[in-house]
């Protein structure tokens, strides 16, 4: 029989918890129930108030004979979307060329290579009014230029499954290697985690945003209306919905689940930030939703680095003056995250 040492089994008990703690740290297991602080900035470069709007009527060359998939794509031009996305990225970071602006707004983790690093793209598709695969295409093709492998790259929708809408564009308008989930089955499935504003329940959310496999998200939302209870609007903050359970929203959760999901570090990350990037696809508008067709050609393409600016700035300077909308409670896509009303006054105009 093996007799330890009281000296040797304490050593040997706190070399296990710092190999623990360092395994922990390593791969970044934040408790999720944690929300994230206010006012924390997601980028050291760009302020989290500094959203841009790319203005382009070239991106659409025509009005589509239907609002199919197929139909609604190939009246895109590509090369514009890319165009303007690029302008965009360079006005978001302040730097000069596209290539340095796009390396600005992505962050790994230290701990690894780009290589290695895992990206979810979250798309909407629970109506005609869908994330143009131009839009979705020249994301994948930056990031793959800073060096994350394209089959490390997952566009997703766990509520209304981009496999349907999106995965036989794969190499026909898509870029070859990206995989499209089949509602969550790509990212681990579900999982239950809690949230900041109510510790005693769980909430379902796909399994691979809240356990930290996934390293960057990029929400890519569409201009779109909906329930007055949560603003009124579904921008890149409800986009979540298809990441977390949508029904508490529909049955008491309202604005507070929704401003809870997109604090919780599922989404927002801890050391370094989860959601990196937000997009608004523009280029059509709805005032109601968020099933329906889109009402009116808007020719825009909002981004910024923080979905509560990005959202409060699409709806007072696009929604309501362009499409006549109207909105509700979303000061509190601002003030919920520590930040007052008059501190999002610009969205920034970049003009092609």
């Amino acid at each position: 029989m093996n007799i330890i040492s009281r000296r040797r089994f304490v050593g040997a008990a706190a070399s296990a918890a710092a190999l623990l703690a360092l395994r922990n740290q390593s791969f970044a297991k934040e408790e999720p129930v944690q929300g994230w602080e206010s006012r924390r900035g997601v980028n050291p470069l760009i302020d989290n108030m500094r959203v841009v709007c790319g203005v382009n009527a070239g991106m659409i060359t025509k009005t589509p004979t239907s609002w199919e998939m197929e139909n609604q794509n190939e009246v895109i031009s590509i090369e514009q979307v890319d165009r303007t996305l690029d302008a965009m990225a360079v006005s978001l970071t302040q730097k000069t060329e596209p290539n340095d602006a796009w390396q600005a707004i992505f962050q790994k983790p230290k701990e690894k290579s780009w290589k290695e690093v895992k990206v979810a793209v979250k798309v909407n598709c629970n109506s005609k009014n869908n994330g143009r695969l131009a839009v979705i295409g020249k994301i994948c093709r930056s990031l793959n230029t800073i060096g994350v492998p394209m089959q490390n790259i997952i566009i997703y929708d766990g509520r209304s499954d981009a496999w349907g809408n999106y995965a036989r564009f794969v190499n026909k308008g898509l870029p070859d290697g990206v995989i499209v989930s089949k509602g969550n089955k790509s990212l681990g499935g579900q999982t239950k985690i809690a949230l900041p504003w109510n510790k005693k329940d769980k909430y379902d959310c796909t399994a691979d945003i809240a356990n930290g496999v996934i390293d960057i998200i990029v929400n890519i939302a569409n201009n779109k209306g909906c329930d007055a209870t949560f603003g009124k609007t579904t921008l890149t903050l409800k986009n979540h919905a298809g990441t977390f359970n949508p029904l508490p929203l529909h049955f008491g959760g309202g604005m507070d689940y929704l401003l809870a999901f997109n604090k919780s570090h599922a989404i927002m990350g801890a050391a370094t930030p989860r959601q990196q990037l937000c997009i608004v696809d523009s280029l059509w508008g709805m005032v109601k939703g968020p099933f329906g067709v889109p009402e009116k050609q808007l020719d825009r393409l909002v981004m910024g680095t923080f979905a509560p600016s990005v959202d409060y700035l699409t709806a007072t300077k696009i929604r309501e003056p362009m499409l006549g909308a109207s909105h509700n409670q979303i000061s509190r896509f601002l003030t919920d995250f520590g930040y007052a009303e008059n501190e999002a006054t610009d969205l920034v105009p970049v003009k092609l």
